[in-house]
């Protein structure tokens, strides 16, 4: 979209940081989408050399060639939709009372109960490191799955334009005084048969009263809209752009914006998480522009080529082939030679791309591990990451729905305080990444076709994690020789063939 000068004079009243993250959520978004995607965006994931950008057509073509042989690997999809299915793994703890008992199966508009509403989440915070909740009255409750009383919305962290959050001195938690959201979208248009875009945004704020309000504007007017006094709509379900509606439900207002901002780590709006993959996605990247040029030196080193030499006459240059079966008549003076590429330079591009591929592979390893059991490598690999695990994630999202839920029974009428006791939602805790033996196996195999450096030892600790096996690696190693000396010897006293043994011979 471009962008008009109304846009560029609204950007001011985002978050100091917003601008700098939201370059960081593009690039993940981008990078999780697929090759698709990230080859569509041309110069801005894989650069044009100085051949390719001053030589017109010709250039432009062989960026294109360039581009295309260039092999882009999912690992960010990848490790993204592990992560999905280690975290849908066990039921969550949920305890709510009789007035919000619907939301369990019912949850957000779309009727999503609560444990699919944790998966959205999860998604959304693995890709982009935050996002927002919002719960909202349904304009007709029935107080059931069908017709629910309330719904929670999930915002994109791009669409959460600026936020204002407190601490609560009694709880310790984080509240918002004011959060800022674009609704701007897309409207088809009858008359033009067109979609014309049109800017909205949406202020949710607590009046000087502490009474929460919602406010729709065109951007043009927030400048100058009051905060603590807003205009408030004569008619609440019809209110105009600038006017102030106060949300109710059976009668009860809330003291507080039912608002959680959700980071990969924590529910402080105070600040923005890294996304939980952001070095992956770096990683990824490199990978893709090693691969490009790997691939074009294969390109131009794979055959050889001839060398002409000592022919005066252009008639006979322009005519000159060669080929499968092809005859070259030489005339005085000319010669003609094979000239072979060594393809050094190949090799050590493959080498570094072979070190990319570990990078990245240790990266997804690291983000699985939920326990404190590592290797001397692995644990460098979790010391140096500044990025979130995967169970910090789950309970911080988990914790997240949980806020939510207590603003939902708040707003029935229940204490603030009671709501802590009322209300649960915990996650099932990863105890150790939940993987089964057939993952294990196919990522061990994965791995090894791929010359990848992943040791005996590393792979023990993922069986660990997996609740495979109990023993630590030496204690393992020491079993697997009395069990592999033991199967020996039955081999040889039965005569049946030992473990070692070709099975094209006969037994003893």
């Amino acid at each position: 979209m471009k962008q008009d000068n109304t846009t560029a004079n609204l950007l001011s009243f985002t978050c100091d940081d917003y601008d700098f993250f939201a370059k960081k959520w593009k690039r993940c978004r981008d990078v999780y989408a697929g090759s698709d995607k990230i080859k569509e965006k041309t110069e801005t994931y894989l650069p044009k050399s100085r051949w390719h950008r001053n030589s017109g057509k010709e250039g432009e073509q062989d960026y294109n060639d360039y581009r295309e042989r260039a092999v882009f690997y999912s690992y960010m999809r990848d490790a993204v939709e592990t992560c999905l299915g280690i975290l849908k793994k066990g039921e969550p703890t949920v305890k709510l009372p009789k007035a919000i008992a619907f939301m369990e199966q019912s949850a957000t508009i779309y009727h999503d109960g609560l444990t699919a509403l944790k998966a959205k989440l999860d998604k959304l915070i693995l890709i982009t490191g935050c996002a927002g909740l919002q719960l909202e009255v349904n304009a007709n409750p029935g107080n059931t799955a069908d017709s629910p009383d309330f719904y929670i919305n999930i915002w994109q962290p791009e669409s959460i334009k600026d936020k204002v959050f407190e601490i609560d001195p009694k709880t310790g938690e984080s509240f918002a005084r004011l959060v800022l959201l674009d609704e701007s979208d897309y409207v088809f248009n009858k008359e033009s048969k067109r979609r014309d875009f049109v800017y909205k945004w949406r202020v949710l704020g607590l009046d000087e009263r502490n009474e929460y309000y919602t406010a729709l504007l065109k951007p043009e007017q927030y400048a100058t809209f009051d905060l603590d006094n807003p205009t408030i709509a004569a008619d609440q379900t019809q209110p105009d752009f600038g006017e102030a509606v106060y949300p109710e439900y059976r009668g009860n207002r809330m003291s507080r914006i039912p608002f959680t901002f959700v980071n990969a780590t924590d529910l402080s709006g105070g600040h923005y998480d890294d996304p939980p993959l952001y070095d992956l996605v770096d990683l990824v990247l490199a990978l893709y522009r090693g691969d490009a040029d790997y691939r074009q030196t294969l390109h131009f080193t794979a055959s050889d080529f001839y060398k002409h030499t000592g022919c005066n006459d252009p008639a006979r240059q322009k005519k000159l082939s060669i080929g499968a079966g092809g005859v070259v008549h030489l005339g005085d003076n000319e010669d003609i030679s094979v000239v072979s590429s060594p393809g050094g330079g190949a090799n050590l591009q493959k080498a570094s791309m072979d070190q990319l591929h570990a990078l990245c592979q240790q990266r997804i390893m690291t983000m699985l591990d939920v326990g404190a059991n590592q290797s001397g490598a692995a644990l460098e690999i979790v010391q140096n990451s500044k990025s979130a695990r995967i169970e910090p994630i789950n309970q911080n999202t988990g914790n997240a729905i949980a806020e939510q839920l207590r603003y939902a029974a708040e707003w029935t009428g229940m204490d603030r305080e009671k709501t802590y006791d009322e209300v649960t939602f915990a996650p099932s805790k990863i105890e150790d990444t939940s993987m089964v033996a057939a993952q294990l196996i196919a990522m061990w195999h994965s791995m090894t076709a791929e010359n990848l450096p992943v040791t005996k030892e590393d792979f023990h600790t993922l069986l660990r994690k997996a609740n495979i096996t109990q023993n630590d690696f030496e204690q393992n190693q020491k079993t697997l020789e009395i069990e592999r000396a033991a199967d020996e010897a039955a081999g040889i006293r039965t005569g049946s063939r030992t473990p070692n043994q070709n099975p094209n011979e006969p037994g003893e």
